[in-house]
């Protein structure tokens, strides 16, 4: 991993945490904060469980893996997270370790905030830091929503049912019946707790039968 000094490419209004805040507060923002910019290669970890999580982490380039695995190492993809989005803030912000993994799911930068300065007012009463906590419980409330969906999926009792499932919240979210998914195969499986082979067999039973069409990365969800 490298670490990077420079923030001045980076437009505040191009990111949800820093909407509201004006590019001219930027480089104090960073500097108020003492940001660090970071980068990963892909397939590296960021965080591994029963680390401690000092910063929240947002994502400025590529995407993130959040990873649980059992007692018999077997990993589950809760989540993928891409450019713009936190990870590690709710163990960063209640200050236990991570009970979960992080990794680098395409080379990586992020930003490492310690967002609890935030929380507080400075000795130079900022005015960016009430705008931050806002924007910040704002992506957590996203977060957990999708958390919640990821377990109604893994609630259903088969392959295919995780499958419709997933297909619905995805139409629903994208407005049409020809959802785009931007998965790969291996990727979609984990994130169904499922494995490949056994996704691409479900897969290719459901479009015998005419549930659905697939076309490359869109899937058309045919209706009775």
């Amino acid at each position: 991993m490298t670490d990077k000094a420079v923030f001045s490419d980076i437009r505040p209004e191009a990111y949800p945490l820093f909407q509201g805040i004006r590019r001219e507060e930027q480089e104090k923002m960073f500097a108020c904060l003492q940001v660090v910019r970071r980068n990963y290669p892909k397939g590296s970890f960021v965080i591994l469980d029963e680390d401690d999580v000092p910063h929240v982490c947002m994502i400025l380039q590529g995407s993130v893996y959040m990873l649980k695995e059992d007692v018999a190492g077997m990993q589950t993809l809760l989540i993928t997270m891409y450019r713009g989005e936190l990870f590690g803030e709710t163990y960063a912000l209640s200050k236990q370790v991570a009970h979960v993994s992080f990794q680098a799911a395409e080379d990586l930068e992020i930003l490492l905030l310690p967002l609890e300065k935030a929380l507080y007012t400075c000795e130079r009463t900022c005015p960016f830091h009430q705008t931050l906590v806002r924007n910040c419980f704002r992506m957590i409330t996203d977060k957990n929503r999708r958390l919640i969906e990821k377990l109604e999926i893994l609630s259903r009792d088969t392959l295919r049912g995780k499958i419709l499932c997933f297909l619905q919240q995805q139409a629903a979210s994208q407005g049409t019946d020809a959802v785009r998914i931007a998965l790969s195969r291996t990727g979609m499986a984990a994130y169904l707790n499922s494995n490949r082979s056994a996704l691409s067999r479900e897969l290719s039973r459901m479009q015998k039968e005419g549930i659905l069409r697939i076309e490359g990365e869109i899937f058309h969800i045919c209706r009775d």
